[in-house]
């Protein structure tokens, strides 16, 4: 099985809410915990014009699975599809709302403030909207708590350097990176400068970018701002953005196009296996990572 490696990053949320707000003394990714199990578990997507918006999806959420001591482990994620049938006895044209796409797992690991995602079954179903959409999910529940929170995925740093080897012509590098909340282990020097940011203008999250009309921009490996910065963002800490000649067009890409994809397998949905697939898929996601870094 494929699975996808997720970081969830905590913030206070931008718009506050007019009446008092909820309170809790746990930690944002136990909140976030505790807000999945006693949910309903259904999303509906925003919609316009009675369609759903881009990006997003409706989903529900069943067999939530936890721990002896009630901690949550995994999950299914079942995309939802509003569809339309022709009522053929009554000369009809109905709607009908069903599970037509097959779950994926998600497996829930609080310590590292990461999310394993089973790579979807069906091909119309892509990992960026089930991301957007779980997060559009939580924050609904966590802007109670006045708390928001950014799900992005760990990427790989090659695909970046791979995309300035290649262009003809690059004219825009950007990197969006979100300040420091409660997660560790990254580039203390990037992490600096987003704590002073946060400090001084209350930002959850800054972005660098520099451009070069002509698409001449140069950019080395040994920089080592460029290098903290991609390193923040393979490890799920910001995305960064390219617009490079491709051909004879001008293209974007982006890190959501390159995640790092975990092989493991998960012998059983149960607690045992889960955690059994937690060990493997933290070694292999630590692995890959330690590839990416030589």
């Amino acid at each position: 099985m494929t699975y996808y490696a997720a970081r969830l990053s905590f913030f206070p949320a931008v718009q506050k809410i007019l009446s008092s707000s909820k309170k809790s003394d746990k930690m944002p990714i136990k909140l976030a915990e505790r807000l999945i199990i006693e949910s309903d578990g259904v999303y509906n997507a925003p919609k316009r014009k009675g369609h759903t918006e881009r990006g997003f999806l409706d989903f529900s959420l069943a067999e939530i699975l936890t721990d002896d001591d009630s901690n949550l482990i995994a999950f299914k994620l079942c995309p939802r599809k509003l569809t339309r049938y022709n009522d053929v006895k009554n000369k009809k044209l109905k709607r009908l709302e069903f599970e037509d796409h097959p779950d994926s797992n998600v497996v829930w690991v609080a310590k590292e403030q990461l999310i394993f995602v089973e790579k979807p079954k069906k091909y119309n179903v892509n990992m960026e909207s089930i991301l957007a959409s779980f997060a559009d999910y939580l924050n609904k529940m966590l802007r109670d708590y006045e708390l928001e929170v950014n799900i992005i995925p760990i990427t790989n740093e090659s695909m970046f350097w791979d995309v300035i080897g290649t262009g003809k012509k690059i004219y825009e590098v950007e990197f969006s990176l979100i300040a420091p909340n409660f997660i560790g282990g990254f580039n203390h020097n990037i992490r600096e400068i987003l704590q002073g940011s946060k400090d001084l203008y209350n930002s959850s999250k800054t972005t660098f970018g520099i451009s070069n009309n002509d698409g001449d921009l140069r950019i080395s490996q040994e920089d080592p701002a460029v290098v903290g910065m991609l390193l923040w963002v393979a490890d799920g800490g910001g995305n960064w953005r390219i617009k490079t000649l491709s051909g004879r067009r001008k293209t974007e890409k982006t890190s959501a196009e390159g995640p790092v994809k975990v092989d493991a397998d998960l012998e059983e949905y149960d607690t045992i296996s889960i955690h059994a697939f937690v060990e493997r898929a933290l070694s292999i996601l630590k692995s890959l990572k330690g590839k990416e870094k030589k």
